[in-house]
């Protein structure tokens, strides 16, 4: 059946773009922006509404600022300009967004180079798994933590240390595990804890967030040498 009508409930250009709201009786209320359509109920238009009120609240710094206080008549002849505000604000979003990862790169660096070395000090380290990560901590760690060995399956030198096996750990009195993983650390703190016990074990990941240094999701090192720049 075709739908006997349709209401137009709102029209308009913004940024250049059609923006138009119609209820299709006997179908659904339909939101046309430009080459997009939705087609919705009325309970999530709606729902729609509450969503973006929400989102231009939080874009707001104004204490006790809300949208839906705001002249209906008013938002609607100047929608056009609030297009431009959001536009705007997104360009500031994303300003926040690098000095944030900046922020992130620093805070990093002060716990890698300068933090966790400090609760390292004195004590007999082992690092687990031989790979990227590993060389990487290495490289910052050499002077400043006593890395006695590498905890990995491979035979002989690993990186210039010795790799060691579980039943190697009490011979080098070792009082600490650095899982040296991002990707696996979950599986490496498993197998650790299936084969040892009153050992410190230290997930590097779990310890930065413990730090504060939350939302890490990729290598420590790659926010470094990548500049902390956004995926």
């Amino acid at each position: 059946m075709v739908n006997p009508g349709v209401i137009f409930l709102a029209q308009k250009e913004i940024d250049k773009d059609n923006f138009c709201i119609e209820d299709n009786i006997g179908e659904s209320i339909h939101v046309h922006w430009g080459h997009v359509r939705l087609d919705l109920t009325i309970k999530e238009l709606i729902a729609l509404t509450e969503q973006l009120s929400d989102a231009m609240n939080s874009m707001m710094e104004k204490p006790g600022f809300d949208i839906r206080n705001a002249d209906i008549n008013y938002l609607y002849d100047h929608a056009d300009m609030m297009a431009s505000v959001t536009s705007n604000a997104e360009k500031c979003m994303e300003d926040e967004i690098r000095d944030a990862y900046k922020d992130r790169e620093n805070q990093i660096l002060m716990c890698m180079d300068t933090i966790i070395p400090i609760h390292l000090k004195k004590k007999n380290v082992v690092l687990k798994g031989a790979g990227e990560h590993t060389r990487e901590l290495i490289k910052r760690w050499k002077d400043k933590v006593n890395i006695v060995g590498i905890l990995s399956n491979d035979k002989g030198k690993v990186d210039g240390y010795a790799a060691l096996e579980y039943g190697q750990l009490s011979e080098f009195d070792v009082d600490t595990i650095v899982i040296s993983s991002y990707r696996y650390r979950h599986e490496m703190m498993k197998d650790i804890e299936e084969n040892t016990k009153s050992l410190e074990i230290i997930d590097l990941y779990q310890y930065l967030e413990y730090l504060g240094v939350y939302g890490i999701e990729k290598e420590f090192y790659r926010y470094i040498k990548d500049g902390c720049q956004p995926d």
